[in-house]
């Protein structure tokens, strides 16, 4: 996944993220903004970390075989 990359353009602004969605690079008028790349891959990793909690509640409730 990290070896997948897509970059898309809106305007002046140009971002290039893996494919595992981590943000290589965002650029406002050519200019690269680090800053603003750590808080995006922040807030993504607090996301999955939730998303990641409440499925496993869900699976943990559903009494699956071999689970």
């Amino acid at each position: 996944m990290e070896k997948i990359t897509v970059e898309v353009e809106e305007g002046k602004i140009r971002i290039v993220m893996r494919g595992d969605q981590q943000i290589k690079k965002i650029e406002i008028e050519g200019e690269l903004r680090d800053d603003i790349k750590k808080a995006l891959n922040k807030a993504v990793k607090e996301s999955q970390k939730k998303v990641s909690r409440k499925l496993s509640g869900m699976l943990t409730g559903m009494n699956l075989p071999g689970m």
